[in-house]
């Protein structure tokens, strides 16, 4: 079929070319209608619930609404996890479902339980969902920014407002930015397509706020309920039908909302013997802000701003733009100064994302076409190679389309990292025809000539009837295959090459038919590619289906690495099919068409002819000392092992206690701490290194204590810090972390303090931050947004540093017209600062402030961890079950011990308790005697303390927007309710007119209670969070669970529990995915090679290409300074399929010459001896020596313009790309010198056990 397809591309060029054209269209289509982001959505499939219930404290919220729904929504098919929040006056809920449960139907789900759940909950509170938007949906976030010069000097402000903090612009302050923010800004952003939600933050909500006093009300009588019932009954319109007069209609209307300040204050609340009592004469009238929870702050001065949350599923970076394209239309319509502007906006980090590989696949492409010509020397065979590789990356994109995986880092790695495969396949074509070429007008030339077509004394021929042999065996000695192909001539041995090599059809035409000039004409050359094409055909399908095939196990992993390597896999699977349709199709057809002579000799090349004088003599010497080769690789790879797991603890324990002159005993098995302190990279100049307990165990003779062993191997990592950093194994992390160009700080200060003071300490830190040069802006958030996808609470804070990028582009012009896109680092970064050091710098300037713990990660990097582990940091220690105050306790324990760890930066226990209460708690028997029952006295808790929204206006004077709703609160006087001292003289009315003080109804006393309370599937949590620096995320979690494992557990009380979350979360489930992913590579490996061989020795000989490819990927991921994550083993494991492929291809080269040799002795009647295999062996690996270099160039020049960039996400690939690039380099060594060594080995055996027989 697939030779079929080949002859039929070749006799069909036209509609070839017109497929391309067809594919050129549809793929650019597909590329501009593939959604963009930076990263994959990494969060989990979630719904959030939230529900209000203003006022109320922590506590009441957990006991009365949280827990009733976390243990309700707990029983939904599908659902993992239930986590929960309670919080001041709100508690939030996020149900975590499996991956399969589509996301809106987990939705329907959810609501209809809430619906079950609805009667169980206090009155008034209707819990609701949150908006259909992913943890990464944060993609804009802005403020509005006033410039004084244009604004109006007249603009509306009011002096009576109490708006205790003003926009440092006197034209306009917080109140009627926020109004602006809300009733027009929001809904006009809110209606943009992909738009979930826009979250308002900053400055305050208007409200007309009614402050009456205890002593006008008691000296006239008036309750506050008098008040509270007259007011919202003078706050209404009402609608009188319609009254018919003249034929006309009129719709007639009852006029009465509150329009301005006088018309509350006029409002009557009864009347004394004809003399109206007035509200103006128990209460002071005017319009202030409403309770808030939350500020914002930009640079250090507060403003008014915005979120904009993206819908789960949408296009980022089209959407970004939509909400950009919105803003510029409404921008007129702002007040005049009003201007909108961003503080944090992923369209840029998409955009450096998306730039960093386009001009990594730019460069790629041109280093892989200089190797063409390097290695082929035919300049027109360039567009053979180049035009399919465009072509496959558009097939990719019409896939990606079709499958909806969007355009980001991972899945565009995908193609950059399969390039040089990519290629492969038309290398393997191009070179395969243009040896034929070669060989077929070399042969026509001594055939013109023996046949004295052309004489020494004339250039000129005349026609000849010279004919060529048209049988298979003519054409394959005219035309011997080469280049990455599986075949080396039509008549190749049928096993076990058959399923490599097909047999030339029996019809194929003369290959010369024209005499009059040595060079090959088109119909020639037409034949020549077909033959040539025919015999590679399916050897190159066979080889993508292994590379394909052995990348299939990167689909088993699952969650967050899942959904970050799926894209590449999938993206690297369409590129690889559509390039090996490609080579079948359009490639035979650019053959013919570009393919044209003079043809040179392999060995005319000057690059062939150093590498042929290099290789012969080396393979000489490796067929002569073969056991040296082996024993050399094996050592080799030995090495390599011990680089990448580490030296076995017995063995460092044995040289440990040697070296320091003890006597040797029997070692047991060392602690875990000892070895993860050596997998840190520890060195003279670590701070792990000089780390070493306190105080050390007695020495005992028979076994070594965990303490003492620490000892010892810190003293011989002293002693000897090259050989411990050798060999103390590579450590594991889970991710590299993507560059974001921006920073998250979320310190958090103790639960006591006040919004005041969280604000005035957030515009200081935005100042300090503000200061570096590096810094582009500073925005702070406090507390939350008005989003339920913000459950922070007012001691936090969650600052957005946007920085000035590191490298900035230019283009330089070389020759006055080559433009060459670098890079050079931006002025405004001091020399020798980095983002590592920024983080110690700010760290150092920041930590002063008393309960204040400074913690730095990346926006998109946060919002991963928080919403998909519950955690803010790489590790969290999870304690659940128990007491608030005994988990507290514990809390306070594990962070001691976790800050005393190597490598741990902050460190933070979640604090649930330490918030001031003051507890009003009614005495019964005081109310008895007055009548009264515990509402009417809470009453005057819950209004004239908290106030009370008693109706809505529309109709405000001082609105902003037409369509703006003003709130109308009811409360105490401030200086009653405020002074702490005085609220025992808060009255009370009791039945019959008296007022009695709230001291005498109540006690009134300090207290301590919770901030804020966590549960994890109705078990009450709290935990400890820590980041990891300097060392790696696994051996600093196997250091802390020691401790813990030491000197927490054993004093846990019953039912309490420890568990380990955050990034480590993620590391733990990879890691137990890669333990069957790579067994079943190899195992994937084998049974191909198994079905191309027949032979299981035949497949262990080539799988063993596996572990020489690994040794050259460890020795360069050691020298990077690399450590095992799971983008390293998904480069090993994209690795070995191109090791294995090439090591195929050896194989069969070596095999047919092999065949070749012995079909040559039968024919001559002499016995087949150990020389003619030595001679078969090297004719074989030195026709495999050109295709085989021009791969490993090809695959390493495609990587390197990721390795040598700077740009933002190349910190993400490198890794990916370390262990393909040396593994390459090694398995070109592996492939031309020991596979002929052991092919050698296995052939003499078979020698000699047929001479026995």
């Amino acid at each position: 079929m697939i030779n079929r397809l080949i002859e039929w591309s070749l006799r069909n060029r036209f509609l070839v070319v017109c497929g391309v054209f067809f594919l050129i269209a549809f793929g650019t289509r597909a590329l501009f209608r593939t959604p963009v982001d930076a990263i994959p959505d990494l969060s989990e499939n979630q719904v959030i619930v939230f529900a209000d219930w203003a006022g109320r404290s922590p506590q009441e919220v957990e006991d009365q609404v949280t827990y009733p729904l976390s243990v309700g929504l707990q029983g939904l098919a599908g659902v993992k996890t239930v986590r929960a929040n309670s919080m001041f006056g709100f508690t939030m809920l996020t149900i975590i479902f499996e991956e399969r449960v589509d996301n809106y139907f987990a939705r329907t789900r959810v609501l209809e339980r809430l619906n079950l759940l609805a009667a169980q909950l206090p009155a008034g509170v209707v819990p609701q969902l949150g908006p259909d938007a992913t943890g990464l949906g944060w993609v804009y976030q802005y403020f509005l920014q006033v410039d004084p010069a244009h604004a109006h000097v007249g603009a509306r402000t009011n002096s009576a407002s109490q708006l205790s903090t003003l926009n440092s612009e006197p034209a306009y302050d917080l109140g009627q930015l926020r109004a602006l923010q809300d009733w027009f800004i929001r809904y006009q952003l809110n209606a943009v397509q992909g738009v979930a939600e826009v979250a308002s933050i900053g400055g305050f909500v208007r409200q007309y706020q009614i402050e009456v006093s205890s002593l006008k009300m008691r000296a006239r009588k008036v309750t506050m309920k008098d008040v509270m019932d007259a007011v919202g009954a003078s706050n209404l319109n009402v609608g009188g039908k319609v009254i018919e007069e003249n034929g006309m209609e009129f719709v007639v209307r009852g006029l009465g909302l509150v329009k301005s300040l006088a018309d509350l204050e006029n409002i009557v609340l009864m009347e004394r013997g004809g003399v109206p009592i007035y509200l103006k004469d128990v209460a002071t009238v005017q319009i202030g802000g409403d309770f808030r929870r939350g500020t914002l702050d930009v640079d250090g001065r507060e403003v008014v701003g915005g979120i904009v949350v993206m819908r789960n599923g949408e296009n980022a970076l089209a959407t970004i733009d939509r909400v950009k394209g919105k803003i510029r239309q409404i921008q007129p319509s702002l007040p005049p100064g009003v201007t909108i502007k961003s503080f944090y906006d992923r369209a840029e980090l998409i955009e450096r994302t998306i730039d960093t590989l386009k001009h990594a696949l730019a460069e790629e492409i041109i280093l892989v076409t200089l190797a063409h010509i390097i290695f082929l020397w035919h300049f027109r065979s360039i567009l053979i190679v180049t035009v399919p590789l465009p072509l496959s990356i558009l097939v990719s994109f019409i896939l990606m389309e079709k499958f909806g995986i969007s355009s980001n880092i991972m899945s565009l790695s995908g193609i950059a990292i399969a390039i040089g495969v990519l290629v492969d396949a038309g290398i393997v074509m191009t070179e395969n025809v243009i040896r034929h070429c070669e060989r077929a007008e070399e042969e026509k030339g001594k055939k013109v000539i023996s046949a004295g077509v052309i004489s020494q004394q004339s250039a000129s021929a005349g026609p000849s009837t010279a004919t060529v042999p048209t049988t298979p065996s003519a054409s394959s000695s005219l035309a011997p295959t080469g280049g990455e192909g599986w075949g080396e001539g039509a008549n190749a041995t049928p096993s076990p090459t058959a399923a490599a090599t097909p047999a030339a059809p029996h019809n194929t035409p003369p290959l010369i038919t024209n005499y009059s000039s040595p060079r090959l004409t088109f119909a020639e050359t037409w034949q020549v590619v077909l033959t040539s094409a025919q015999q590679v055909g399916r050897p190159i399908f066979f080889a993508m289906v292994i590379i394909i095939l052995a990348f299939l196990p990167v689909f088993a992993l699952s969650g967050q690495e899942g959904k970050l390597f799926h894209p590449l896999a999938f993206t690297k699977t369409f590129a690889m099919i559509g390039s090996t349709l490609l080579a079948v199709t359009i490639v035979p057809a650019l053959c013919s068409i570009l393919v044209r002579g003079p043809f040179h000799a392999e060995d005319r090349n000057w690059v062939m002819r150093v590498l042929l004088a290099i290789y012969d003599p080396l393979l000489d010497l490796a067929l002569t000392w073969r056991k040296t080769v082996m024993t050399g690789a094996a050592v080799l790879l030995m090495f390599a092992l011990l680089v990448a797991f580490g030296m076995p603890k017995p063995v460092m324990l044995w040289l440990a206690r040697t070296t320091a002159g003890q006597t040797v005993e029997t070692v047991r098995p060392t602690a875990r701490a000892a070895d993860t302190r050596l997998k840190s990279g520890a060195n003279e100049n670590s701070p792990h290194a000089a780390h070493a307990p306190a105080s050390s165990a007695p020495r005992n003779t028979d076994s070594l204590t965990t303490d003492h062993s620490a000892h010892l191997l810190a003293a011989f990592a002293e002693r000897h810090p090259r050989f411990t950093k050798l060999f103390a194994g590579f450590g594991k992390d889970f991710m590299p972390t993507l560059n974001e160009g921006s920073l998250l700080f979320m310190p958090v200060l103790l639960p006591s303090t006040s919004l005041t003071e969280v604000k005035r300490v957030m515009s200081w830190q935005d100042r300090v931050i503000r200061s570096l040069p590096e810094v582009e802006s500073v925005g702070g958030k406090l507390g939350r947004s008005e989003t339920a996808t913000d459950p922070a609470p007012v001691e936090m804070i969650e600052t957005t540093i946007m920085l000035k990028p590191e490298w900035l582009p230019t283009n330089r012009t070389y020759l006055g017209f080559i433009n060459v896109p670098t890079v050079y680092r931006n002025p405004a970064w001091r020399p020798g600062s980095t983002k590592d050091t920024l983080i110690a710098e700010l760290t150092e300037k920041l930590a002063n402030v008393p309960g204040y713990v400074p913690g730095f990660l990346q926006p998109i990097e946060n919002r991963i961890l928080m919403l998909s582990t519950g955690i803010r940091a790489q590790l969290g220690v999870k304690i659940l079950g128990g007491s608030l105050d005994d988990l507290q306790r514990k809390a306070f324990e594990v962070e001691r011990l976790v800050r005393e760890v190597p490598g741990a930066v902050g460190v933070a226990p979640s604090r649930v308790q330490g918030k001031p209460y003051l507890e009003v708690e009614v005495n019964r028997v005081a109310m008895a005697r007055f009548g009264l029952r515990a509402a009417d006295v809470l009453d005057a808790v819950e209004a004239g303390l908290g106030g009370k929204v008693i109706s809505t206006t529309y109709q405000a004077a001082e609105r902003v927007d037409p369509r703006e709703r003003t709130g109308i609160q009811v409360r105490l006087q401030r200086d009653e309710r405020d002074d702490l001292e005085r609220l025992g003289d808060v009255l009370v009315a009791a039945p019959g007119g008296k007022h009695i003080p709230l001291g005498q109804l109540a006690t009134i006393r300090r207290a301590t209670g919770p901030s804020e309370i966590a549960s994890e599937n109705g078990r009450l949590r709290v935990y400890v969070q820590a980041n990891v620096q300097d060392r790696d995320l696994t051996g600093f979690v196997e250091d802390v669970k020691r401790r813990v494992e030491k000197e927490i557990l054993p004093t846990l009380p019953p039912g309490m529990t420890i568990e380990y979350s955050g990034e480590y979360e993620n590391l733990v489930r990879a890691q137990q995915t890669l333990y069957y992913i790579f067994p079943a590579t190899l195992l994937i490996i084998f049974l191909l090679l198994y079905v191309v061989y027949h032979s299981a020795k035949e497949a262990a000989h080539v799988i063993l290409a596996v572990p020489f490819a690994l040794t050259g990927g460890v020795f360069l991921q050691y020298l990077l300074g690399y450590n095992f994550s799971v983008s390293v083993w998904v480069g090993y494991i994209a690795l070995f399929g191109t090791a294995i492929q090439t090591g195929v291809v050896m194989v069969v080269y070596l095999e047919e010459m092999v065949a070749k040799k012995q079909a040559a002795c039968a024919a001559a009647g002499a016995p087949f001896t150990r020389d003619d295999l030595v001679q078969a062996i090297k004719d074989g690996a030195r026709l495999r020596l050109r295709p085989k270099v021009m791969t490993v160039a090809t695959i390493v020049a495609s990587l390197l313009p990721i390795m040598w960039s700077h740009r933002p996400g190349s910190e993400v690939m490198q890794p990916l790309a370390t262990p393909v690039i040396g593994g390459m380099l090694s398995s070109l060594l592996h492939i031309l010198i020991v596979t002929p060594v052991i092919f050698a080995l296995l052939r003499e055996r078979e020698l000699k056990t047929e001479a026995n027989k």
